[in-house]
């Protein structure tokens, strides 16, 4: 028997417990069912629309609060599914994967960097005592919290001063401004945090007591994930025909370069950054690590600290050398066009070599992280499905084709922003790329992992989870490859028309 079922069937006791006036949360099967439409949802909201629906709103509409208000709820409401998912990942093993293999855009995806090593911490942990996992789990939550919120004003600012627009409206209502008593505006930080929690209320509360209804509005949320493809795409047409017009370098307001608060927010923006960079690979690493190593919460600390500190220590690099030398301030913000200007800086021939060499090595560290956990996870998944069926590694072995895919796809906008400093033509080729990685890509590996599953276990073994039987059918699968065809070759058409002609 798995040396871990004792302490499954602990948490699940547990886990049941805890909800138990929720009757929702029965076992860990119908919890898992639940849990995979929350996340469904929160990709809807998050891995799609990205910033391209909330340009458009401000473009169209001129109104940052509603601008304001849209982000400030994607973060919270992705917030609040990754707090209920930390409790209901101590009943399962198997949770971060199950969500990977969801897919969306990654970059976009901020409750992302809370899955893996909470989960892995409160299970480690549970065994020693309960307060203390719990008091763990809130803890990293609440540095997740704020990582996010910092993360979300900066762009919030950024892409309010890329339009040139309600410069005099001050869109600060981080938590730390709240509680230093900074002067804030009243009508956007209510606008902030009433819409995101009462979409929080309205999320807790259907998905709780009855969780059927997200269930049968499927359709609805695959319709509107459509729209939102099509909106993503109408802004980025309006985005690049603003900017070809007005080629002037935004920067940022000197008044506010010096506060301490916008200094913390930047760490924080920072650390999110490097977080989202090496959460991907974590959940590979910990599974490898649960089946070949006698202390496998040390290893995948050990591992996850030197991903994390190489990743910010690049990152910080990056910064630096941009402040010295002009270079374009962040690689992640250049993937997404977010920056402090358009126009192209040159930068010394020096700072050219070294901003190459470090971009190579951010490029890299994900394919080498994967690769270098690849041999063993083979040999385990073999022997496992040899054995008996494991859910958890099924979802795994065919989550690595999708992170090695990814990783490869996701290095293209890396050259172009060695070769090309043009954020107009980096952009381009990043619409491509999230086309692709995030909608053809995880559908074509769901459509291919249905079918594996069908032919070798029957027709029935699909059942057993959920995001196998309702996320990922053939038919939704196939539809969402012929869409990310039609996507594909809509940027291409867009990529010619902005830069060529």
């Amino acid at each position: 028997m798995d040396e871990t079922q004792p302490l499954i069937q602990s948490t699940t006791s547990f886990f049941n417990s805890f909800f138990a006036t929720v009757t929702s949360f029965e076992t860990p099967l119908k919890s898992e069912k639940d849990m995979g439409t929350l996340l469904f949802i929160v990709n809807v909201f998050n891995g799609t629309v990205g910033i391209g629906l909330i340009m458009l709103l401000d473009v169209f509409i001129n109104c940052g609060v509603i601008l304001s208000s849209i982000t400030f709820t994607l973060v919270f409401i992705n917030i609040l599914i990754s707090t209920i998912y930390l409790f209901d990942s101590m009943a399962r093993t198997s949770g971060a994967a199950a969500a990977m293999e969801i897919g969306g855009f990654p970059k976009n995806e901020l409750g992302q960097m809370m899955f893996d090593f909470p989960r892995m911490l409160s299970f480690h942990l549970y065994a020693k005592g309960r307060i203390i996992s719990f008091i763990v789990s809130i803890s990293y939550l609440l540095s997740a919290l704020w990582c996010s919120l910092s993360f979300c004003y900066l762009c919030i600012s950024k892409i309010v001063k890329s339009f040139d627009i309600l410069e005099d409206i001050n869109f600060d209502c981080s938590l730390i401004s709240l509680i230093t008593s900074y002067e804030l505006n009243g009508k956007v930080c209510g606008s902030y945090y009433g819409i995101s929690f009462g979409f929080m209320l309205i999320f807790v509360i259907l998905s709780m007591i009855n969780p059927k209804i997200f269930q049968k509005l499927q359709l609805l949320f695959f319709c509107y994930r459509i729209v939102a493809l099509v909106l993503m795409f109408t802004t980025l047409i309006i985005f690049f025909s603003v900017t070809k017009r007005d080629e002037t370098i935004i920067t940022s307001s000197s008044s506010t370069q010096d506060d301490w608060w916008l200094s913390l927010c930047k760490i924080g923006y920072m650390l999110s950054v490097s977080f989202f960079s090496f959460i991907n690979c974590n959940t590979i690493i910990e599974s490898t690590a649960r089946s070949y190593t006698k202390r496998p919460f040390l290893y995948t600390l050990i591992v996850d600290i030197i991903c994390f500190m190489l990743y910010l220590s690049l990152s910080l690099m990056n910064t630096e050398f941009s402040k010295k030398t002009g270079i374009l301030s962040d690689i992640w913000v250049e993937y997404t066009g977010i920056g402090d200007g358009w126009e192209p800086i040159l930068p010394s021939d020096g700072s050219v070599v070294w901003a190459i060499i470090i971009k190579i090595i951010i490029m890299l560290l994900p394919i080498i992280t994967t690769l270098s956990v690849y041999p063993p996870l083979v040999v385990f998944a073999a022997q496992t499905i040899y054995r008996y069926f494991n859910v958890q590694t099924f979802i795994i072995y065919h989550f690595w084709v999708d992170v090695i895919v990814r990783a490869g796809i996701a290095s293209i906008p890396v050259f172009l922003c060695i070769f090309y400093n043009d954020s107009l033509t980096v952009l381009s080729f990043v619409g491509i790329s999230a086309t692709i990685i995030g909608v053809m890509i995880p559908s074509l590996i769901q459509f291919v992992s249905v079918k594996h599953v069908q032919r070798i276990f029957g027709e029935g073994m699909h059942k057993t989870i959920y995001t196998v039987k309702c996320l990922c059918s053939s038919v939704i699968a196939k539809f969402m490859v012929f869409i990310g065809i039609v996507d594909i070759l809509f940027e291409l058409l867009h990529f010619i028309s902005s830069y060529f002609l």
